[in-house]
């Protein structure tokens, strides 16, 4: 079916009605001003942070507000008088992470726990098991309405016996935009940029049959050329060198990729991203970018279309044209429409069995 723009924007609201403060947040956190916090690791069993560059961004944000509020920061859970999850893409029933958290914060059950603003799918897996034997209260923070929704419609019950509320909030990258901004450098107008994400939840994205026929005849190698890249990261450090390698090997996939997403453009966008010198590079991935490229390629860039949400955030916030491909689970549409609404630069690209 051909796509179903809808632009986030309405030309009478005041730039500066944009961006709005975090309020759930804010209020869960200033209870706990000046106190100690035991930051939850978004990490593996090895210590290997999870995540790409965007969640690399969501840290720096992460700690901006912690900072705010004067939080100390405790080594010892079992000294801490709260703790505190960071904002990240890790809640999902697909990854490993939900049973980490329980693992990693089963040491201290009697203090509060706090969830930074993030999106959340649990189709079957009941999540209260996250929190079975905590006897201080959790505030779950969403940063949109259909997670939100689907948790309270889903797990509400079950989540109210481990005294867990949830809340609704906006994104933290959305909802501190000059912070954001003084991230980058500078910022000019360059070649167009399209980011389209390789991953788990890119391949959860509604398409259609001859675009999973497609994804399906290159599986072989790109099984291949990911088995090239794990033993390369074996012996080539994280950097430039490794960035570089990577995205040689994936480069075709990648364009690929990049052509099924400007397919799902509207027609009269379809132009700006078929011009010589488009970028094909999902800089929101550590196997494309360094967390430095990822900011200058993002601060350089002409308009952009991508299905990364950690690529529009800083990109919309910048002033770029932006449209953004609804992919995967509901993420993308909820946070444009809780914290994007008014930006007249975002354009939300729904397919049209999503939108109706």
């Amino acid at each position: 079916m051909a796509p179903c723009s809808q632009q986030a924007g309405a030309s009478a609201t005041a730039a500066n009605n944009i961006w709005q403060a975090p309020q759930a947040l804010y209020g869960a956190l200033s209870p706990w001003q000046g106190r100690k916090a035991f930051i939850v690791p978004i990490a593996d069993e090895s210590g290997r942070l999870l995540g790409n560059n965007g969640d690399a961004l969501l840290m720096k944000v992460f700690w901006h507000i912690l900072d705010r509020f004067s939080v100390r920061i405790a080594d010892n859970i079992r000294t801490a008088d709260v703790l505190i999850v960071p904002p990240s893409g890790s809640l999902l029933q697909m990854y490993s992470y939900p049973d980490l958290l329980r693992k990693y914060t089963v040491d201290n059950q009697d203090v509060p726990m706090i969830i930074f603003p993030s999106s959340a799918q649990f189709p079957t897996r009941d999540p209260s098991f996250m929190f079975r034997g905590r006897r201080s209260k959790i505030t779950w923070i969403l940063r949109e309405r259909y997670s939100f929704e689907h948790l309270r419609d889903l797990w509400g019950d079950s989540l109210a016996t481990v005294n867990c509320e949830l809340l609704l909030d906006h994104d933290v990258v959305a909802s501190h935009p000059e912070f954001v901004r003084g991230l980058f450098s500078s910022v000019s107008i360059g070649r167009p940029l399209v980011g389209a994400r390789k991953d788990m939840e890119q391949n959860a994205a509604p398409s259609d049959g001859d675009a999973v026929a497609e994804r399906t005849s290159t599986e072989v190698m790109s099984a291949l050329k990911s088995t090239v890249l794990r033993r390369a990261a074996a012996v080539v450090p994280y950097g430039r060198v490794y960035t570089g390698l990577a995205r040689t090997v994936r480069a075709k996939l990648q364009k690929e990729a990049g052509a099924r997403l400007i397919a799902r453009l509207p027609d009269e966008v379809q132009p700006r991203f078929r011009v010589d010198g488009v970028i094909h590079r999902d800089v929101s991935s550590t196997h494309q970018a360094t967390f430095d490229q990822y900011l200058r390629t993002i601060a350089n860039a002409g308009p952009v279309t991508t299905d990364r949400l950690h690529i529009a955030l800083p990109a919309t916030i910048l002033g770029k044209d932006v449209w953004l491909i609804e992919g995967g689970y509901h993420k993308a549409r909820g946070v444009v429409e809780r914290s994007l609404s008014n930006a007249p630069n975002l354009h939300l690209v729904v397919p049209a069995r999503s939108a109706e």
